[in-house]
């Protein structure tokens, strides 16, 4: 079961008050927490460039709706400073390995918010691969948070990463799903709980929503969680899903399972027909911004939480 993974990125070992790092490194771990996986190979770097910028102290990485992710900063020292280990004020973008393939699409759109249970939605698609088996298709709430010190993880089926920093309220969620698939027009549609009816699990705000196929996830689209205040949310009654069918011609099947579990497994191969700009698995600098510009933008990334786009 493959529900989540890390990627590390920075300085390994470094000391803070020496403001040294003698064992950092450049390029990032992959971790992969499969059950499945042989000990001893859950962390790895295939496929990856290296960054030429260490990440140590005061770095910062967050997630966007791409599924790529937005580096910036590192200072070990106690003020700004152009010594060895330094300020820096330079941006880049990590890519993980399966950027360039063709992404899901999503017919029509998301709903604008989530409730604390209800009704169910449904979401549309259209696999291109055929065999796509729709028991494994996810749909995931994530909230990237915002950062300070502390040690960043997250648990996402995009790859997410873990550095010298603390997301606080960052947060992973997969919403229960059932399913109806169209043979004829090769079309699926997911129906989908609302989240939870327990706001301490996911509290209220924006989030991103993922539609994520065969472990490729589409776009994320922001959606706003409960009232979005931080008041006592309506609770209503868990969502009840309909029964995973099948249609071919004029008869229904239905399917043994109701619905998938947030323990669905998923495997890599591409299903979907949204492409997006080739880019190489890795790190590509951004810009090497002023204080002033740097600044303004880990505002824009670390309000996310608290600001629908």
């Amino acid at each position: 079961m493959v529900v989540w993974r890390i990627v590390r990125t920075g300085a390994n070992l470094h000391a803070r008050r020496l403001r040294v790092s003698p064992s950092s490194f450049s390029t990032c771990l992959v971790t992969d927490p499969s059950p499945n996986a042989p000990a001893g190979s859950r962390f790895n770097r295939d496929g990856l460039t290296a960054s030429p910028h260490e990440r140590m102290y005061h770095s910062t990485a967050l997630l966007l709706a791409d599924g790529s992710l937005m580096v910036s900063g590192s200072n070990p020292n106690k003020d700004v400073t152009d010594v060895k280990w330094g300020t820096s004020y330079v941006v880049e973008r990590w890519y993980p390995t399966w950027y360039n393939e063709a992404r899901p699409t999503i017919v029509g759109s998301l709903p604008k918010s989530l409730t604390y249970g209800g009704d169910a939605w449904t979401l549309s698609y259209t696999p291109v691969d055929k065999s796509s088996d729709p028991a494994k298709a996810k749909v995931v709430v994530i909230r990237s948070g915002f950062s300070t010190h502390g040690v960043s993880t997250s648990s996402t089926s995009v790859e997410c990463l873990a550095n010298h920093q603390m997301n606080f309220g960052q947060r992973y969620l997969e919403l229960e799903t059932s399913y109806t698939k169209d043979e004829d027009k090769d079309e699926i549609t997911l129906n989908v709980a609302q989240m939870p009816p327990n706001a301490n699990l996911f509290q209220p705000g924006p989030a991103y929503v993922f539609l994520v196929v065969d472990g490729i996830p589409a776009q994320g689209e922001m959606v706003m969680i409960g009232s979005g205040a931080i008041e006592t949310q309506t609770l209503l009654a868990k969502t009840v899903l309909p029964q995973s069918q099948v249609i071919v011609g004029d008869k229904t099947s239905n399917v043994a399972t109701n619905g998938t579990s947030p323990e669905t497994d998923s495997d890599t191969s591409s299903s979907s027909s949204t492409a997006v700009n080739a880019k190489n698995s890795g790190f590509a600098t951004l810009a090497s911004p002023s204080a002033l510009q740097t600044l303004l933008l880990s505002l824009a990334f670390g309000i996310a939480a608290f600001v629908a786009i």
